[in-house]
């Protein structure tokens, strides 16, 4: 059986990020780069262009007015959000390839990881962050870990969803028995892998456990949150065929009211169409 490492570098086609997503994210860095210049880097991959574009005039952001051209959407989303979101599109491209199983339908995978990703922004928004692609990143790549399990063992996969279904378990659970680890651990290596901020890879280990993440826990907490969420509004699914416990201690670190979670909901409703339209297509 491999260990948590081992399992991550062993699926070669994810081993790195699309080229395009470290230069960018190499001109972000530098402070001497301007819009204009990430831009080109962008333009000089169709695909993306085209989706960054199309994400710009959606209701995901709402923006007046019509934005024509790749620098002007850098100039009004800023650097470190456009780097999210390069990340989330070139995450989803880099999945793209993997395949259905009779428990768990790439779409409804999807669907789940955007979703959690909507709310997850949402209700940075309503904490008052401006930096809320973070928070999108973070509730999108929160289940990726399932993915990498599925295609290294798909029959003890198939017969963990089998047994949660059954008993009522959280898969998780029954993932750390027979394999010693959890999706949210492979999905925290995975991203350390990509050299990405250590409060993503924390988000992701400890969604199911919040108050783990130490520092992070913020940001573990609203995953949580958004997790719970989702699976009650039954948008998508990653496996997990019942609704998660809400984690009280979660709840408080979010610092939301109560008052926060109607709007909250009918803002991600308001956005999940355009936007699983968005990465689905």
């Amino acid at each position: 059986m491999d260990d948590v490492k081992t399992l991550v570098r062993s699926v070669k086609s994810i081993s790195s990020l699309p080229t395009v997503f470290i230069k960018v994210g190499e001109l972000i860095e530098d402070p001497e780069s301007s819009a204009v210049q990430v831009g080109q880097v962008i333009e000089n991959d169709p695909a993306l262009t085209s989706k960054l574009l199309q994400l710009a005039n959606s209701a995901f952001y709402g923006f007046r007015g019509r934005i024509e051209t790749v620098t002007r959407a850098v100039s009004i989303i800023g650097f470190k959000q456009l780097k999210d979101l390069v990340l989330a599109i070139s995450v989803r491209s880099t999945f793209g390839e993997f395949e259905d199983n009779s428990m768990l339908t790439m779409k409804k995978f999807w669907e789940h990881c955007i979703a959690s990703g909507i709310a997850c922004r949402v209700l940075s928004v309503y904490q008052g962050n401006r930096a809320c692609e973070s928070a999108f990143v973070a509730g999108f790549l929160h289940d990726l870990g399932r993915l990498l399990l599925l295609e290294r063992y798909p029959e003890k996969c198939l017969r963990i969803y089998e047994i949660a279904r059954e008993e009522g378990r959280a898969p998780e659970e029954i993932e750390r028995e027979v394999f010693g680890f959890t999706h949210a651990d492979v999905g925290s290596e995975l991203v350390r892998t990509w050299n990405l901020p250590a409060s993503l890879a924390a988000a992701i280990a400890f969604h199911h456990c919040p108050s783990q993440a130490n520092e992070h826990a913020k940001l573990a907490s609203i995953v949580h949150v958004a997790d719970v969420i989702v699976h009650s509004c039954e948008m998508g699914t990653s496996g997990n065929f019942r609704v998660p416990a809400l984690d009280k201690e979660a709840w408080k670190a979010t610092g939301l009211k109560s008052s926060a979670l109607n709007p909250a909901v009918l803002k991600l409703h308001e956005q999940f169409e355009e936007t699983t339209a968005f990465f689905l297509n």
